[in-house]
């Protein structure tokens, strides 16, 4: 027997419109306390901060700073409700880091770093401080005029040599503006311009005992170093050679109002000129420390490339490299002189159009820039050859040689290189044409061909050497027995004459038995011949092909 029970009625349900209504006051409801409370933070903040901004030019983008950020910024500090006050501190375009300048001894110093976070990039704006924040004696409120000019990206820029191994180079860090206008051209071998330069470390005095001058960073002889956090004003004319070095990499790489941190070292602690400013005594590890410095780049005008320059303008900067390069040549400077020579070369690399040329002026100019360039590149492709860089000499030559194909010395330098470089008859070919065209260097071909014999013939003894026992096999004595024998040696325990067994690396690298190996193959030669021949008359005669038939693909 099944009992059956009666449902009690279900309560009315409010509709769809009632209940949603309900969720949105409550939503509402909850976020008008948000909204109370994110109020009252802010009411807190600004009673904590104790001033009023007003804004009085609004910035560019949405870049604001942070507490760890260094800005470019220009500000004054009135003591008073405004501009009629007594001035207390200011800068003029200052680069401050904001948390070092918070702590900083200047009057409203945390005031100042507070509202440059809440500042965009170019905006400008006037702060009156209360007097609890001010920080002054005698109660006053205090009246600041800021200007946010930039906000500053310390990015690795460029890199000469490994300077964590010690190695001779330069590290420039430059501070990338927020402000897109800051973004223009940099200066160009030839331009001439001004920049400011502080130390921001003072100069070991290694570095001063082994040459190192302040004339060489643009400062007075005379005065010494200045202090650090100093600056001092430098004026330049890139591609001189009378600057430092690092200091002429920096400005060749920065644009107008940025800021470059450096850390030089080695060679680029001088300059080219003169030329033996750079002293070679042994007694100062050149290597070992490093002058450390903030590099401003101002304005610079003119100056100009390969592309830009007239061909009056190329041939005189050409010659003054040239000129110069050979000074540090001669003096035992060879990096600094295939720079200088190779700086000088590319000027040259520009080619203009011959075709439709009816005046015959492209043409011209392509010959005078070819007469100019060749001795640079001799001289960039002599200091290689110095170096060892025999590979990259050559390329150089055969640039000179590509337009000039009688060029003595092109021809004796190439046949050095290809010396050098184990190319024998490339070798003897250059260096009889050169002494065929100029008799005067019979000599120094002579010599030349001398080594090259010598050469010759030590790496044909090299060769012998390596190939002298190849087919002996007194000195592979496993291959003089087969592998049964020598199977029926290890069982029974009785040694073979001579025979000495072979480990793993000698298994692998040991010389196979070629008499062995073309009996195999003429035996392999012969069973496939016989196959083929048995398919054929299988065919021939209506027989069925056999699987192996079938696989010889007949």
């Amino acid at each position: 027997m099944v009992e059956i029970q009666e449902a009690e009625p279900a309560e009315a349900q409010p509709d769809g419109a009632a209940a949603g209504a309900d969720v949105g006051a409550q939503e509402q409801e909850r976020a008008e306390e948000r909204e109370g409370d994110k109020d009252e933070e802010d009411r807190e903040r600004r009673a904590k901060k104790a001033y009023a901004k007003e804004v009085l030019s609004g910035g560019f983008g949405y870049e604001r700073a942070f507490s760890t950020s260094d800005v470019l910024a220009s500000y004054t500090v009135y003591a008073g409700e405004d501009a009629g006050g007594k001035e207390l501190a200011g800068a003029t375009n200052a680069t401050l880091s904001i948390a070092k300048f918070k702590e900083s001894w200047v009057e409203c110093a945390s005031v100042v770093a507070d509202v440059l976070c809440d500042m965009l990039a170019g905006e400008r704006c006037t702060v009156r401080v209360e007097p609890e924040a001010t920080g002054l004696d005698n109660g006053e409120p205090a009246f600041i005029e800021l200007e946010l000019h930039q906000i500053l990206r310390e990015v690795a820029k460029l890199r000469r040599g490994d300077l964590d191994e010690g190695e001779p180079g330069v590290l420039l860090r430059r501070r990338e503006g927020s402000r897109d206008a800051c973004i223009g051209r940099v200066p160009l071998l030839g331009s001439t311009g001004s920049c400011r330069l502080r130390l921001a470390k003072a100069v070991p005095p290694e570095l001063s005992e082994a040459g190192v001058r302040p004339r060489f960073f643009g400062a007075d002889d005379g005065a010494g170093w200045p202090e650090v956090g100093e600056w001092w004003e430098c004026e330049y004319e890139c591609g001189d050679g009378e600057l430092a070095e690092g200091v002429d990499l920096a400005v060749r790489n920065a644009r107008s109002d940025e800021l470059w941190t450096a850390r030089v070292r080695g060679e680029h602690c001088f300059p080219d000129v003169p030329v033996d400013a750079l002293g070679r005594d042994g007694t100062h590890d050149l290597f070992a420390h490093a002058i450390e410095l903030e590099i401003r780049q101002e304005d610079f005008v003119g100056g100009g490339t390969g592309i830009d320059m007239r061909i009056e303008e190329k041939v005189e900067r050409g010659e003054a490299c040239k000129k110069r390069g050979n000074k540090l040549f001669k003096a035992g400077r060879l990096r600094r002189a295939e720079a200088v020579f190779s700086e000088g070369a590319d000027l040259f690399n520009v080619v203009q159009s011959e075709d439709f040329d009816e005046t015959g002026q492209n043409a011209r100019y392509n010959r005078l820039s070819e007469k100019h360039q060749r001795p640079l590149l001799l001289n960039v492709a002599l200091c290689k050859i110095k170096r060892g860089a025999h590979k990259d000499a050559l390329q150089d030559l055969n640039e000179v040689l590509l337009h000039d194909s009688k060029n003595v010395k092109a021809l004796y330098r190439r046949g050095v290189v290809h010396l050098e470089l184990e190319n024998f008859a490339d070798a003897r070919t250059d260096l009889e044409k050169a002494a065929h065209i100029d008799t005067s260097l019979r000599r120094e071909v002579d010599r030349e061909l001398t080594r090259l014999k010598r050469k010759m013939n030590e790496a044909t003894v090299a060769e012998k050497k390596a190939y002298k026992h190849l087919f002996d096999t007194s000195r592979h004595r496993e291959l003089v027995y087969t592998d049964a024998e020598i199977k029926a040696s290890e069982a029974t325990g009785k040694d073979l004459p001579h025979y000495v067994q072979p480990t793993h690396v000698e298994k692998a690298l040991r010389i196979d038995n070629l008499d062995a190996e073309f009996a195999e193959i003429d035996e392999e030669e012969a069973e496939l011949k016989a196959m083929r021949e048995q398919a054929k008359k299988q065919y021939y005669t209506g027989g069925r092909l056999t699987k192996m038939g079938l696989g010889m693909g007949i």
